[in-house]
């Protein structure tokens, strides 16, 4: 299979245009299904941006929001 084949199989299977492709007929949910089972799990190899469930009392700092008088 070549790469735009397979390129365009993915989009097919992508998550924004599950919906579309399920009402459009071009997958059902078990297809769907099957390739979310099949992709490798890479959680571990992720890395933590910002975690909202924190305290973070300079809040207002990553916000752009400087308390030094300038604007």
């Amino acid at each position: 299979m070549s790469q735009l084949s397979q390129n365009i199989k993915n989009l097919k299977l992508d998550k924004r245009l599950y919906t579309l492709n399920v009402k459009m007929g071009e997958i059902d949910p078990q297809q769907h299904q099957s390739y979310l089972q099949s992709l490798e799990d890479l959680s571990a190899k992720s890395k933590k941006l910002y975690d909202m469930s924190e305290d973070h009392s300079d809040s207002d700092s990553l916000n752009g929001d400087s308390h030094d008088g300038i604007n």
